[in-house]
């Protein structure tokens, strides 16, 4: 803090000079105020209580520091604050200049005037002095001249906007001069250079610089020359404000970690201190199998749930981190009669020890089992004892013995004799059928042999064997004795085929050829598998071809043709030669059909035969939906009616002989064209005829 040293007085605004004079214009007025005449008080202390990060000193004292008040205070520390003052308030003197100097105070600090009478003493004389006591020519004629401190940073820069105020009314000069700055004002704020809020011209630190710093050493930034400065910087302040160093760093500028490698989980066998990026060296011992003891160990089974937890973390297979640690291994229960079966204990039974009861067999295994250690039980006689005891024998009494007094049959029955082969006559009589049943169904019963239940056979008469009787034909049946025409040969039928050509498929063939014939079947009948493997080679297989070939394998799209086709029909009137046919012309149609291909056609038609073809334009296709369409050949008589439509806009085509004359009419059937058109004319060479209806 500064004290104010010195203070001067300014004139009055306006001054009203009485030469004789006892005129006191304003005598008795008396000024008395908290603020200035616009109703505001300026404080240049900044505002209010100013607390540093750390909890450094707070200001917040208000002093009188006017030297000329009544409570003018030095040796107190604090800020500028309200005066009280006693001035003469009659303008008829010169005393009452220190009003406006007071006021000036108060205009910025507070306080108040009162008028004390007995300090006006000098009376106003010569209007054409200069009258203010601060100027440099006071009392001198002409207008004041000042020199004041025009720097606003020092206290005694209001005494420069004082005589600045007079100069703008009475006139005179107010020149800045750097000897009347003498004491600064407190300017608070962050005086650091450092610092990232450092305030220029601040004068006194308040507590409340920042800095961007990097405060941790386990990054790179931590030791730049540039980051020590500001370390020590924010060391020091520390030191004055109190506080960490973290409460004055405003932004971390630590980027680059540096990189201490190691195991991260602390739940890891090997945790590394002080590291900070993982190295994937981290290791887990554990016992995952639960047929060892270590298994049931809850610490082990920490250890592998932290292990799974790492190895999901990092990609890892759960085998790269993990340590076995299973050595003792488990008693495993696998009878599957325990109550406890696939448990890791000895095997536990519930038991039936009345032994009178299929269950008792049961206990009497286990009992030494238990009494060395191996096992243990219950005896649940209620639950565990279901069957008596039964006595095995046998029941059937069709059989040769049955067992007395037994309970329950055991697959012992035995038969005298029986015939069991239909091959021969004696199987079919009815009291053999009837044996058979009863022995088949016992054999299945049991799971036997219904031949190893009889003693002796009663098979004598053998019966005819209807089936195959030629070897080597499929089906052949050895035991057959009548050939019933079952047999299928094995052979290649299709010449097509290499196969075809063997002699020994031919003398197949032949063979099959007369089976066929002798049981009156046909041959397709009697082939079995076909033995055709080795197709022949592509050609022609048009039989109506000039270079037809019927042994080839293949259709090979090369068949040639002499034939008279695509001249019309007869159905369509017109000329038609006599060399056409419509049969051949739909075969040779469909080959190219089917193969995709215009075969070489030489033509054997009369050469002197031209076609006629008629057809509507896009004209009358929009005007009409059906049109009867007659053509007439004069020359040969020939009258033709046939129909046009949208979807069949062409006729067929008309064969006749050069240069005929023909007409055609169109006869309307549509919707929109009326009347008739003929055309007359000659046929001269294959003509197309478009008929328009515009």
């Amino acid at each position: 803090m500064y004290a104010l040293k010195l203070f001067k007085s300014f004139t009055l605004l306006a001054l009203l000079i009485s030469c004789g004079g006892n005129s006191k214009l304003f005598e008795g007025t008396s000024v008395s105020s908290g603020a200035s005449q616009t109703g505001n008080s300026t404080d240049l202390s900044g505002g209010g209580t100013v607390s540093p990060p750390g909890g450094g000193v707070t200001t917040d004292v208000k002093i009188c520091r006017h030297p000329e008040a009544l409570d003018f205070d030095e040796q107190t520390s604090g800020e500028p604050g309200a005066c009280s003052f006693e001035a003469c308030t009659n303008t008829g003197f010169l005393e009452s200049n220190k009003v406006a100097d007071y006021q000036l105070y108060i205009d910025q600090y507070g306080g108040t005037i009162t008028s004390n009478p007995n300090l006006c003493k000098t009376e106003v004389c010569d209007a054409s002095l200069c009258q203010h006591p601060d100027a440099e020519n006071f009392h001198e004629y002409g207008k004041c001249n000042f020199l004041a401190c025009g720097n606003d940073t020092f206290y005694e820069h209001y005494l420069f906007l004082g005589y600045q105020s007079y100069v703008a009314i009475h006139g005179g000069t107010v020149e800045h001069r750097d000897e009347k700055c003498v004491n600064q004002q407190e300017i608070l704020g962050c005086t650091v250079g450092s610092a990232t809020n450092d305030i220029a011209g601040a004068n006194t630190d308040n507590g409340t610089c920042t800095w961007s710093a990097c405060l941790d050493p386990k990054y790179e930034e931590y030791e730049e020359a540039g980051n020590k400065i500001v370390r020590d910087d924010i060391a020091s302040y520390v030191g004055l404000f109190g506080g960490s160093a973290a409460d004055y760093v405003s932004a971390s500028t630590c980027s680059k970690l540096i990189v201490v490698p190691g195991c991260l989980d602390p739940l890891a066998d090997n945790p590394s201190v002080g590291c900070n990026h993982d190295n994937l060296s981290c290791k887990y011992s554990y016992c995952a199998d639960p047929a060892f003891v270590e298994f049931d160990d809850p610490a082990s089974k920490a250890k592998l749930q932290a292990a799974k937890v790492y190895a999901d973390q990092y990609g890892l297979n759960l085998s790269d981190v993990s340590i076995n640690t299973c050595k003792t291994p488990k008693p495993k229960c696998t009878d599957p009669r325990a109550t406890n079966t696939n448990e890791y204990k000895v095997c536990h039974y519930s038991l039936c020890n009345q032994s009178n009861y299929e269950e008792y067999s049961l206990y009497e295994e286990i009992f030494p089992l238990a009494q060395a250690g191996q096992a243990t039980f219950v005896v649940n006689n209620d639950k565990e004892c279901k069957t008596i005891k039964q006595v095995p024998g046998c029941l059937e009494t069709t059989a040769i013995e049955t067992t007395a007094g037994a309970t329950y049959d055991n697959g012992s029955c035995k038969w005298k004799e029986a015939c069991l082969d239909n091959n021969f006559q004696e199987y079919f009589g009815s009291a053999n059928q009837s044996l058979i049943e009863i022995i088949n169904n016992y054999a299945s019963t049991h799971g036997l042999n219904s031949s190893s239940l009889i003693g002796s056979s009663t098979c004598s008469t053998p019966v005819a064997v209807p089936g195959c009787t030629v070897a080597g034909a499929e089906g052949y049946n050895p035991q057959a004795t009548e050939d019933n025409g079952s047999c299928k040969f094995s052979l290649c039928a299709d010449r097509k085929y290499g196969e075809w050509d063997k002699a020994a498929n031919k003398a197949l063939i032949e063979t099959a050829t007369n089976y066929a014939q002798l049981h009156a079947v046909t041959f397709s009948d009697v082939v079995g598998t076909l033995t055709c493997s080795q197709l022949c080679g592509p050609g022609c297989l048009n039989p109506l071809a000039t270079n037809y070939e019927a042994n080839a394998g293949s259709e090979k799209k090369n068949c040639k043709f002499q034939a008279c086709i695509n001249c019309g029909s007869g159905g369509y009137g017109s000329v038609t030669p006599p060399e056409y046919s419509s049969d051949i012309e739909d075969i040779i149609h469909g080959y190219s059909t089917m193969y995709g291909v215009n075969p070489p056609i030489v033509s054997t038609c009369n050469k002197n035969i031209y076609t006629l073809r008629v057809k509507f334009d896009g004209s009358c296709l929009t005007k009409t939906q059906v049109a009867k369409v007659k053509v007439t050949f004069t020359n040969t008589g020939n009258v033709f009616e046939d129909y046009l439509t949208t979807s069949q806009p062409e006729l067929k085509t008309y064969h006749t002989y050069n240069n005929s004359p023909y007409t055609i009419e169109v006869l309307s059937y549509g919707y929109l064209v009326d009347g008739q058109q003929a055309i007359s004319e000659s046929l001269q060479g294959h003509t197309i005829k478009t008929i328009t209806c515009e």
